[in-house]
C-alpha cells in the first residue's frame, strides 16, 4: 500500500437531477469513489439525494459538510 494522504474529500452522488429523470449508477459510483478516498486516508464526506436538504445540494450544504 502507498503513502497515506491527509486531506478532505467531498463526493456527491445525485441520482435525481431535478428534471424528472433519474441518473443510473451515480450512487454506486459515488460509493466506490468515497471508499477509494477512505482507503488512501482522506477524511471523506458523501452527499447524496438521501441527505440533500430539500432534495437539492447547495453550496452552503457542501461547505457545511466538508467542515464537519
Amino acid at each position: 500500500m502507498g503513502a497515506r494522504v491527509k486531506g478532505k474529500a467531498l463526493v456527491m452522488g445525485v441520482q435525481n437531477d431535478g428534471g424528472g429523470r433519474r441518473l443510473k449508477d451515480t450512487l454506486n459510483d459515488a460509493n466506490a469513489v468515497a471508499q477509494t478516498f477512505d482507503d488512501i486516508g482522506f477524511d471523506t464526506h458523501k452527499l447524496t439525494d438521501a441527505n440533500a436538504k430539500g432534495g437539492k445540494l447547495s453550496y452552503t450544504q457542501m461547505v457545511e459538510t466538508i467542515q464537519a
